[in-house]
């Protein structure tokens, strides 16, 4: 069995506190993906989606852009869906997305968006 060390994963976090609300986000590198955390007032578990970029190979055959949300009908599932593309698309990773903020609003998603934006300017 060979020995794993999480602990070189660097996680970057970020967020944004409001008067109704906080959102907190982190994102890590691995060697081949993008891990995704996304959540309103404290981390927690939310809804799975795996986004993959337009241009991504695997071997010789190429796969085109998707997003395969891992729970369905969920409040999260097409902010989970956009804010794992918009990382894909920027990165050409695949992304693992985990996002859990329920009721939300436009202000909300713009400030999600912004914290996106910050997580991938200070990603390494």
């Amino acid at each position: 069995m060979k020995d794993f060390n999480l602990q070189s994963l660097k996680w970057t976090s970020d967020s944004i506190k409001k008067e109704n609300y906080s959102l907190n986000a982190a994102i890590t590198k691995l060697e081949n993906a993008l891990i995704f955390i996304l959540s309103k007032n404290s981390f927690k578990l939310g809804l799975l989606t795996i986004s993959i970029p337009s241009k991504f190979q695997v071997g010789d055959s190429r796969i085109s852009s998707t997003t395969i949300p891992l729970a369905f009908g969920g409040k999260d599932e097409l902010i989970s869906k956009a804010f794992g593309e918009k990382i894909s698309h920027k990165t050409n990773l695949p992304v693992i997305s985990i996002v859990n903020i329920g009721d939300y609003n436009k202000e909300m998603i713009n400030d999600c968006m912004e914290l996106i934006d910050r997580l991938l300017e200070n990603l390494q």
